[in-house]
């Protein structure tokens, strides 16, 4: 069994910056889901800066595996450290589209996806923590 090193670093980047949340819920009479009691993440912004993300890494010598619980706890990097390469697409930038249920998506990594594509807190924030068990293996 290998051992898991867990470390929780911080990941700058370029993020483009998103408006204000819509101060009023899209009822289901409105919109097709029901997002409801969530807010509409829609207003896109064209300002760019860098940002730091809370980062949750668990690593052996085959994987590293890059969480970013500000971002709907998406995994956003999965490192082959065999292959050195990048097991699923990793984007540089943080540049949102409106394909989510609440309009703001980012394209990277994996996302948690139930029970519909691109959920209501696929970029908001989401509790995490690492677990460190003693016979050497970790969680998120």
């Amino acid at each position: 069994m290998q051992t898991f090193q867990p470390k929780s670093p911080g990941k700058h980047l370029p993020t483009y910056v998103l408006g204000a949340p819509d101060p009023n819920p899209a009822f289901p009479l409105i919109k097709r889901h029901n997002i409801y009691p969530y807010t509409m993440l829609d207003d896109r912004g064209d300002r760019r800066e860098v940002k730091t993300y809370r980062t949750l890494l668990v690593e052996n010598e085959y994987p590293r595996a890059t969480i970013l619980p500000e971002l709907g706890g998406r995994l956003y990097s999965l490192y082959d450290k065999v292959a050195r390469r990048e097991v699923f697409y990793r984007n540089h930038v943080v540049k949102y589209g409106l394909v989510g249920l609440r309009g703001a998506w980012i394209s990277d990594g994996v996302e948690f996806n139930f029970p519909n594509g691109h959920t209501t807190l696929t970029v908001s924030p989401v509790a995490a923590r690492l677990v460190h068990s003693s016979d050497g293996s970790a969680s998120v």
